[in-house]
């Protein structure tokens, strides 16, 4: 029709769903038709602005606004079809439909990873934030494996503004990371007004910490009763990390559903200056938040140490360990000393140290995550579901009929902790030490 010199009309002030291309709508991405654009590029027709407002005496009144010059790309077209249906809108803005919603988030496409048309952002043009509110977990290991989540979070919404809710005792560790815009307790934010809210933590708790403040729309899995019937969209369960995968791909797989691309799946902390090698230094943690089932014994980790006499040991833990830790370093010896340090200390801290000792916790997730090599010694949890994530690190563990159990405390004989002997953590110590460095082994 328009290449016999007919007319179509488009409908372009809609919400165009997952087929459109988000384009800025008084400043903010709005997800416009493309339908204009491409009719004119098959058949080189003029784009004129056709605008109907109803009379007050009845009936209606049409208007003819300049044609729209169309340019290469597609996205700077639909901007400037924007441009000129604002200008009329501001001339009456009591006339536009307002009920329309046309910046409404999706109940699943959420993010642009997936939009084969993708976005644009005009060059120059401060947009409006989608603001996002994230409920992070309260374990620092498991707050390390929401870190490539978070980051898909930010490069497929551009816009976003994210703020990351966190307990006090995780503040520090979330200082500094290039993905976040905002780190907040979670009494800081009442009656706050976010665009989306994203729950990780399954609890109830979690999800009324976010509820209490203005989210336009919450998600998560359902979780602990009854928050499946009160969250706004519900993330199946077929998301979540399978049998046999590492618990990293349960928040992967939470946000790839929302839209969100999740190619890059290990964690990588930011450390905020460059900092070198310590060739000598071997960090220790010889605590487990989780339960004793998950700790190999103090007096193995000071056998272990005394046999690398020539490294210095710096003893990490939470408040409550550094009685052990002062302990174990006096039977050390002269070469250990215990490290009282902050989260974002402990980053540095662990990021210069050469390797780290330790059980399945969370400094071996921290570790991990600024690039240091581990060596974890493994026994009522498995390593394929929570190991350390990347190159170069060691698993010790003793296999026996009953692990992995996941128990927080054994009910036997604990024989997988105990069946793992210094000698095989002490060898795989060894071949950290011998790829880690040039300067050879101890």
């Amino acid at each position: 029709a328009l290449k016999r010199g007919g007319f179509v009309g488009v409908f372009v002030d809609q919400h165009a769903g997952d087929h459109g291309k988000w384009v800025p709508f008084f400043n903010k991405l709005a997800s416009t038709s493309v339908l204009p654009v491409v009719l004119q590029g098959h058949s080189n027709a003029a784009m004129i602005p056709v605008y109907c407002e109803a009379k007050t005496e009845g009936g209606w009144r049409v208007e003819f606004g300049p044609e729209i010059a169309s340019c290469r790309d597609e996205g700077e077209t639909l901007h400037r079809i924007h441009l000129a249906l604002e200008k009329k809108i501001l001339e009456n803005p009591a006339l536009y439909f307002w009920l329309h919603n046309r910046w409404k988030v999706p109940k699943r496409h959420i993010f642009f990873y997936h939009y084969r048309r993708g976005f644009y952002w005009p060059p120059g043009h401060d947009l409006q934030r989608f603001r996002i509110l994230v409920r992070c977990t309260n374990w620092l290991g498991d707050a390390v494996l929401t870190i490539p989540a978070l980051r898909a979070i930010k490069i497929a919404r551009p816009d976003c503004h994210v703020t990351l809710m966190a307990p006090p005792d995780l503040l520090e560790f979330w200082k500094g990371q290039y993905y976040l815009d905002a780190v907040v307790p979670p009494e800081e934010l009442q009656d706050s007004e976010f665009d989306l809210g994203i729950v990780f933590p399954n609890s109830m708790r979690a999800f009324l910490e976010l509820y209490q403040n203005e989210v336009d729309t919450i998600v998560g899995y359902a979780g602990d009763f009854p928050r499946r019937f009160m969250l706004d969209v519900v993330v199946p369960d077929r998301c979540r990390a399978g049998f046999r995968e590492h618990d990293v791909y349960d928040f992967l797989g939470l946000v790839d559903y929302l839209g969100a691309g999740t190619a890059k799946q290990v964690p990588e902390y930011t450390i905020s200056k460059t900092l070198g090698k310590d060739e000598k230094t071997i960090a220790m943690h010889m605590g487990a938040s989780y339960g004793p089932a998950k700790r190999w014994g103090e007096e193995r980790f000071v056998e272990l140490a005394k046999r690398f006499p020539d490294y210095r040991w710096v003893l990490i833990g939470a408040p409550d360990e550094d009685d052990v830790n002062r302990q174990a370093a006096t039977q050390i010896g002269r070469n250990a000393i215990v490290a009282r340090t902050k989260l974002d200390e402990l980053g540095k801290l662990l990021a210069r140290s050469r390797c780290l000792v330790c059980n399945d916790s969370g400094p071996m997730h921290f570790a991990a995550a600024v690039g240091t090599p581990v060596v974890a010694v493994f026994g009522s949890t498995e390593p394929s579901l929570t190991g350390p994530l990347g190159e170069g690190h060691e698993i010790v563990r003793e296999k026996v009929e009953c692990s992995p159990c996941f128990l927080r405390e054994c009910p036997i004989d604990l024989r997988c902790m105990n069946g793992v002997s210094v000698d095989a953590v002490e060898r795989a110590l060894r071949r950290v030490l011998s790829r880690t460095s040039s300067v050879g082994k101890n």
